[in-house]
């Protein structure tokens, strides 16, 4: 039996960034220039339109005073793992 994953999924990733950024008060536009990434790229990233480097996910946390480690995980599901395999 294989042990689950935890892993970070692109919309949480997106729906994370949301979060911290309206509880900043902060417009996809500020963060945008504060983390030095364009709005577009921002806007499709909290979408779950676009995936994140780490690199650039790491930019965008320094803005917020955090690191990946304070994310929400998932458990990888059934369905997942069988893709994985």
């Amino acid at each position: 039996m294989q042990q689950k994953k935890n892993i970070l999924k692109e919309s949480n990733i997106g729906n994370f960034i949301r979060a911290r950024r309206k509880e900043r008060n902060l417009t996809q536009k500020q963060l945008a220039e504060f983390a030095g990434v364009s709005f577009t790229f921002l806007n499709r990233v909290e979408n779950g339109d676009l995936d994140i480097k780490v690199s650039v996910l790491n930019k965008v946390l320094l803005v917020f005073h955090c690191c990946a480690g304070a994310m929400p995980m998932e458990r990888e599901t059934d369905e997942e793992e069988e893709l994985n395999d």
